[in-house]
């Protein structure tokens, strides 16, 4: 009886660990965090996330780009 109640304990602490990750091995860390990211899709986020970022900040540099152009083009 002792051994199903520790396996349920330890399955619930695994799961109850999954649960609260966000994402991100780079800050928790561990082989366990990072199958858990990956088998959960963290990594898939994650990724998804900075490659929007990256998208957003291309867009913010071409805008400023094409600003300067126009305030040279005003200023000769």
């Amino acid at each position: 009886m002792i051994k199903p109640a520790i396996g349920i304990a330890l399955t619930l602490s695994i799961l109850g660990g999954c649960a609260t990750t966000n994402g991100d091995a780079t800050q928790e860390g561990g082989l366990w965090d990072a199958i858990v990211n990956d088998v959960g899709g963290g990594y898939d986020r994650r990724t998804k996330t900075l490659e929007e970022e990256l998208e957003e900040s291309k867009r913010e540099k071409e805008e400023a780009e094409e600003q300067q152009q126009r305030l040279k083009a005003a200023g000769e």
